[in-house]
C-alpha cells in the first residue's frame, strides 16, 4: 500500500542478459528464467506481475510465447529488440504477431544495456559516458520505423506494444516525420501502389496512438508532450532496482516532474494508465 492507501502493482522487467550464442542453450535459459519469474510472482499474484522474456528469433519467440500462454497468468512479454534476427521486415515474424493478437499478451521492447558500447575513439574517455544516449536510441530507432514502413501495426490492429526505457522526447518528432512520409507516399500512390504502398493506408500517428504505450522515469520533456501521447498512453516507471533507477527517491522524482500537473493527471501517469493497460482497473 502507498501513503494514499492505494495498492501498488509491481511489473517485473528483464534483469539479465544471456551471453551464450548457442541458440538451443539460449532458448533453454529463457525458459528457466521465465519459469522462475512466474513462480516468484505467484507468491503475491495481486501485487507482482512478471514480464517474461522472449528469445530473439521468430520461431523460438513464438514457441516460448505460446508455452507461457498455455501456463497462464502472463500479461506482457519482453523482447530485446536490438538483438533480433532477422529484422522485422522478414515474414517469419508474422507468426509472433499473430500469436500476440490471439493471446492478447502485450509485447514490450527493452533496451539492451550491455550491447551499448562506446566507439573506439571514446573508449577510456569521459566522452564514453555520453555514448549511452546514442546507443539507447540506436536500439529502438530502426525497429520502430519498421513497425510502420512494413505495415506491421496496420496488419495487426490488436497488437499492443510498450516501449520500455526508450525515452519519450524523440517519439513525437519521429511520428510526425513518418506522417509526412506517409503523405508523400499517398501523394504518388499510383507509383507506389504495386510496391507495397497500397497496403499502408493508416497514418502512422493514428497507429501509434492506437497501439503503442511509452514509459519514462525522469523526463521533463514528457510533461509537455502529454497532449501528443494522449492521457492514457504514457506510463511512469521507477526502473527499480537498476542502478539508474530513481528509487529510493521515486516520490521526489514524481514531484519534480509532475508538480504542475493536476492530481488527476498525476494519478493517470503513475497508476491509472498502467492499471487499465494491464487489466488491473
Amino acid at each position: 500500500m502507498d501513503r494514499d492507501g492505494v495498492e501498488t502493482q509491481v511489473i517485473f522487467g528483464p534483469i539479465f542478459q544471456i551471453s551464450t550464442e548457442d541458440p538451443v542453450l539460449r532458448q533453454a535459459c529463457y525458459r528457466v528464467y521465465n519459469d522462475w519469474l512466474m513462480e516468484f510472482c505467484a507468491a503475491a499474484p495481486d501485487r507482482l506481475i512478471g514480464t517474461p522474456m522472449l528469445p530473439e528469433t521468430p520461431d523460438a519467440a513464438t514457441e516460448e510465447l505460446l508455452r507461457l500462454a498455455a501456463k497462464g497468468g502472463v500479461r506482457q512479454v519482453t523482447l530485446m529488440i536490438a538483438n533480433i534476427t532477422p529484422k522485422l521486415d522478414d515474414p517469419a515474424w508474422e507468426k509472433l504477431w499473430n500469436a500476440l493478437e490471439d493471446t492478447g499478451i502485450i509485447l514490450s521492447w527493452h533496451i539492451t544495456v550491455f550491447g551499448v558500447k562506446p566507439s573506439d575513439r571514446a573508449a577510456g574517455k569521459a566522452a564514453s559516458v555520453f555514448a549511452n544516449t546514442k546507443g539507447f536510441l540506436d536500439n529502438f530507432l530502426e525497429p520502430f520505423v519498421d513497425l510502420f514502413s512494413w505495415g506491421i501495426l496496420e496488419r495487426h490492429p490488436k497488437l499492443k506494444m510498450v516501449m520500455a526505457e526508450a525515452g519519450t522526447g524523440w517519439l513525437p518528432w519521429l511520428v510526425q516525420e513518418l506522417d509526412y512520409r506517409h503523405w508523400r507516399l499517398w501523394e504518388a500512390k499510383e507509383f507506389w501502389a504495386d510496391k507495397g504502398g497500397a497496403a499502408l493506408e493508416t497514418k502512422p500517428s493514428e497507429l501509434f496512438k492506437r497501439q503503442i504505450w511509452a514509459t519514462f522515469q525522469e523526463d521533463y520533456a514528457a510533461m509537455s508532450l502529454i497532449p501528443f501521447f494522449g492521457e492514457g498512453h504514457l506510463l511512469w516507471a521507477s526502473d527499480y532496482p537498476h542502478p539508474d533507477s530513481v528509487w529510493p527517491n521515486s516520490r521526489a522524482a514524481i514531484e519534480r516532474q509532475m508538480s504542475d500537473l493536476s492530481p488527476e493527471m498525476r494519478h493517470k501517469l503513475t497508476h491509472d494508465n498502467a492499471a487499465r493497460l494491464y487489466g488491473l482497473a
